[in-house]
């Protein structure tokens, strides 16, 4: 530790100055990284207005979704049959296509919701 501490005290108290290629070296470097900063700046940003844009179209889909009915799957297993019944919600573009849809099983809704 005493070593280092002489080390650096002399650096300190030394005459010398650096070298233009020295200055020249640091300036590069400090300019790489501010260039690299602002990248990666631009570029959070450009993500997040993306992913904000993608899930605001999301929300648009399923606020405009209708819900279209009640229908139910049937499941073997064995001698053992299951009958889900499961909310169907479905979105439709112009045409009348079906664009998204989804399922809620039936169980899993809300005793105040309207059926």
């Amino acid at each position: 530790m005493r070593k280092y501490l002489a080390s650096l005290s002399s650096k300190i108290a030394s005459k010398e100055a650096d070298t233009l290629v020295e200055a020249l070296a640091a300036l590069l470097i400090a300019a790489l990284g501010a260039t690299l900063l602002a990248t990666m700046v631009m570029v959070s940003t450009n993500v997040s207005v993306t992913s904000r844009q993608s899930l605001s179209n999301l929300y648009k889909a399923e606020a405009g979704m209708a819900e279209s009915g009640v229908s139910g799957a049937d499941f073997s297993f064995g001698k053992i049959n299951i009958q889900v019944k499961v909310w169907t919600y479905q979105a439709k573009d112009d045409s009348g296509q079906v664009v998204f849809e989804r399922y809620q099983n039936i169980s899993a809704r809300p005793e105040n919701a309207q059926q």
